[in-house]
């Protein structure tokens, strides 16, 4: 039986069957060579897609790191005004008192006008201070609540 199937495909028959053959796979590898180049495609744009994705989330923690870095930065310089503040406001009641002591013993005679006018002298500088530092709070409370992100309402004067 075999010999008739060979038998069958040889001349005519065997030439249109291999024609027929050669179309088909033609037509085969012209279908499936475009998926197989767009499947190239498709995983570049895939890996493309998640380089993109990594950068996203790069940039993202820089953002996040530098608020962090600006909160703590601007809560520091707070807190350490806020001290300062302190400080001076002992500093100029102690110069308040000492301003006032040499005064009571100038009218007694027991130190010279020169020592008064330190004193004061003395006073008006921690006085000058102390605004100074009142200044600087307020400026380190606004560079906090802008590094936290806001937090005041802007109000418009109507004429």
């Amino acid at each position: 039986m075999n010999f008739v199937a060979i038998k069958m495909l040889t001349g005519d028959r065997a030439k249109y069957l291999g024609l027929i053959f050669a179309i088909a796979f033609a037509s085969f590898l012209l279908e499936n060579q475009s998926s197989i180049f767009v499947g190239g495609r498709i995983r570049a744009n895939i890996r493309l897609q998640e380089a993109r994705q990594e950068v996203a989330l790069a940039r993202y923690e820089q953002t996040v790191l530098g608020a962090l870095e600006d909160t703590e930065n601007a809560l520091v310089a707070y807190g350490e005004e806020h001290t300062r503040l302190q400080r001076l406001v002992e500093a100029v009641d102690a110069s308040q008192v000492a301003l006032t002591l040499s005064r009571e013993l100038y009218v007694r005679g027991l130190v010279d006008f020169l020592t008064v006018l330190d004193n004061q002298r003395s006073l008006y500088a921690t006085q000058d201070q102390r605004v100074q530092s009142e200044r600087t709070l307020v400026v380190s409370l606004i560079a906090l609540y802008k590094a936290l992100g806001g937090g005041w309402e802007t109000t418009e004067t109507q004429t």
